[in-house]
């Protein structure tokens, strides 16, 4: 199964996501490996090289996007389940993501900058899913707080985007999530026991849906 986070947008989480969902489904039992599309920041990369080998392993590693479908084909023979760290980036590496994909996890934050790029996200959605009807997508609200209005707004604005799912599962603006990355581990490997109660929540209902 390969599972991916995407925005056309930088800055929205997606590597937060991608990494903390590894560790959260690796210490469940599951093979897992995590492919860094962003050949410039390498961030998933990165964050691996400051974990520590006794805990339980994510495999990370790199790849171009002229290789990216042909790659997590292959990988996703040897693993469970392989998590696609996606770039900010129209073109190809996007399309790519998408076409290599079965589950796509879109993270917004309460931003109207995120739903703005949510149309330029949808066209290519809708384009992969015309090659691969079975592709799903769905939008994750990040560094969410159900405290300021303007993320109860941006909730009712989520009807408007019926091509997508919502996942009922959100991810709070927590220092944790920050701290966790320089560290090499998740947060359900962390003392933050909101954040690590929340990761959970997302990786059991991603659970349902993935396997």
């Amino acid at each position: 199964m390969v599972l991916s986070t995407i925005n056309l947008k930088g800055g929205v989480g997606k590597t937060t996501i991608a990494v903390n969902l590894a560790v959260a489904f690796a210490n469940r039992g599951k093979k897992v490996c995590i492919i860094d599309t962003d050949s410039e920041q390498l961030s998933s990369v990165k964050w691996s090289g400051q974990r520590d080998d006794a805990m339980v392993r994510v495999a990370v590693s790199a790849v171009s996007a002229e290789k990216l479908v042909r790659e997590a084909s292959e990988y996703a023979k040897m693993y469970d389940l392989v998590i696609l760290d996606g770039a900010p980036q129209l073109g190809k590496l996007a399309n790519s993501t998408l076409i290599a994909s079965d589950v796509v996890i879109v993270p917004i934050t309460a931003s109207a900058l995120d739903f703005w790029a949510m149309e330029n996200f949808l066209e290519r959605f809708q384009e992969a899913k015309n090659l691969k009807e079975s592709l799903q997508a769905f939008i994750l609200l990040n560094r969410y707080s159900s405290a300021r209005n303007v993320s109860k707004e941006i909730l009712d604005v989520l009807n408007e985007f019926p091509e997508i799912g919502k996942l009922q599962s959100t991810i709070g603006d927590r220092v944790a999530y920050n701290e966790i990355i320089t560290q090499g581990v998740g947060v359900v490997e962390y003392k933050d026991l909101k954040a690590k109660r929340e990761m959970e929540a997302l990786a059991s209902e991603l659970e349902k849906i993935l396997f």
